[in-house]
């Protein structure tokens, strides 16, 4: 059972900023429903509808929150998507994360190396890589290697296997060498 689930087994549906979700891979919030039957949106309790600086606290209807969050952010920001909706758009957003990749300076390799114990530290030939400890989200980690005196970053998850990741890096390598 999601954590989110309403315990009168109505559906759990997500709130989404698709602007936030574009750039972070975030939602708003969740809804469920109350022992009344009426659907509300979580984590409401800080919101201020009238500008007035009065909270108006939880169990917003749902109405009542995307009204207000369609003033704030644009009516076509703010969407609603089904529990399946949400992880499908989740699962295909973290996969697009994993193509990110590209040059970094020494420096910033030999800072991130500096700034936390490196997690999953492996030399290989030429090739010392290792990931930072801090996700970007779920089990998503920047993976940071040296090759020569050239540095790179990639994105995959945590427990990715490292004989793949290091595949990457070479690939990334012989890519840029190449074009530059």
């Amino acid at each position: 059972m999601n954590t989110a689930q309403s315990t009168n087994n109505q559906e759990t549906r997500y709130i989404v900023n698709l602007e936030s979700f574009e750039k972070y891979g975030c939602m708003q919030t969740y809804t469920y429903y109350r022992e009344d039957g009426i659907e509300v949106a979580g984590y409401t309790s800080n919101t201020v509808l009238n500008g007035d600086g009065v909270r108006a606290g939880s169990d917003l209807p749902v109405d009542v929150y995307l009204s207000y969050l369609k003033s704030e952010a644009g009516s076509d920001n703010i969407v609603v998507w089904s529990e399946a909706e949400f992880n499908k758009k989740t699962a295909e957003k973290l996969e697009k994360r994993k193509e990110e990749q590209g040059e970094i300076s020494e420096e910033t390799y030999w800072w991130r190396y500096g700034c936390m114990p490196p997690c999953q530290y492996n030399l290989h030939s030429d090739i010392e890589f290792f990931h930072m400890a801090e996700r970007i989200t779920a089990d998503l980690v920047t993976w940071n290697a040296l090759i020569g005196n050239n540095a790179y970053y990639l994105v995959d998850e945590a427990k990715a296997d490292v004989t793949r990741i290091k595949s990457r890096f070479i690939k990334l390598h012989k890519q840029l060498r190449v074009t530059n």
